[in-house]
């Protein structure tokens, strides 16, 4: 389900559970919402209505499919902080001679060439 996902966001759309007899306590509803937020995303008025119409259960399904294929948009299934190669910046920079600046942008390179392997 992931993979229909993935395609779907890069579309702007989303799949949503069906809507069923009872409506979604209003803290999940918000919860799940605000977690939408938290990546970049928000629902229409006609998604957040059917979203509220779902099962508890239905819309837990939903969010652990659906919360994979965010985190991908978002490129938070990698570890990007291993690349960073100034974790102070600007302060760390401008105290750094170019002979420094050069050595640890030459050493992350290097190592994300050898993550590639």
């Amino acid at each position: 389900m992931t993979r229909r996902h993935d395609i779907l966001l890069r579309h702007h759309m989303v799949e949503l559970p069906a809507p069923g007899d009872d409506e979604l306590p209003a803290a999940v509803l918000a919860t799940l919402t605000a977690n939408l937020a938290s990546y970049g995303y928000a629902l229409t008025r006609e998604a957040f209505l059917q979203l509220r119409g779902a099962s508890l259960d239905d819309a837990t399904a939903w969010w652990a499919s659906a919360e994979p294929a965010l985190r991908a948009a978002r490129a938070d299934d990698r570890d990007m902080g291993e690349h960073v190669v100034y974790k102070n910046f600007p302060a760390e920079v401008l105290d750094k001679s170019w002979v420094e600046k050069a050595g640890s942008s030459a050493a992350a390179a290097w190592r994300a060439l050898r993550s590639l392997a």
